[in-house]
């Protein structure tokens, strides 16, 4: 895909979820939604939402959240296996949970364009790293996991920025970026 400009409002996605092995496997455990909004040719608003469930909260309630936190007319960028050549809708009603869930995403909000970024776990994590961001350790336990679900997906929307914009767009979209982070990181937990 060639270089693009930056979607008017972008949001990117981390779902967490049970792991396999436990008593609820695949239960959906934490959601994180960064979302940036372009307000003219240079400035961006970013916001960032993050929701630990407990066990057992019905999959499409939590899902349903989440579609209500992404704006009308946003482009969602979540990370997975790109579907074949069927419509995106169509493809993502069946098969995993995953592609379960974008499916009820796509029916809930169904004017906004979402794309599935396949990308290698090594980019995501570089592109962590030199912006700050703290993932998950591999084979991290869900508190970890669900902790830093936040850093995902921001290191998502930092990818998506490096892979499809101009690089001088890039540029300005992750320098707006640090400063909010610095910024974030700057403010006094909330106890």
């Amino acid at each position: 895909m060639p270089p693009t400009d930056h979607p008017p409002v972008l949001c990117a996605a981390t779902i967490v979820r049970e792991d396999a092995n436990s008593n609820a496997p695949f239960d959906i455990r934490a959601i994180a939604l960064f979302t940036a909004r372009r307000h003219g040719e240079d400035e961006l608003q970013f916001e960032l939402d993050h929701k630990a469930f407990g066990r057992g909260l019905p999959r499409k309630h939590i899902l349903a959240g989440l579609a209500h936190r992404i704006p009308a007319g946003a482009t969602l960028i979540i990370r997975g296996s790109a579907p074949g050549s069927h419509d995106l809708r169509e493809a993502l009603t069946a098969g995993t949970d995953g592609e379960a869930d974008l499916g009820f995403i796509a029916r809930q909000t169904n004017r906004v364009a979402i794309q599935v970024i396949d990308c290698p776990d090594e980019q995501i994590e570089n592109l962590a790293n030199r912006l700050d961001l703290r993932l998950p350790r591999q084979g991290a336990l869900l508190a970890e996991r669900c902790r830093h679900a936040p850093a995902e997906a921001q290191a998502l929307w930092a990818n998506f920025v490096c892979a499809f914009c101009e690089i001088q767009e890039a540029r300005t979209l992750i320098a707006a970026f640090q400063a909010w982070h610095a910024i974030e990181k700057a403010r006094p937990l909330p106890f």
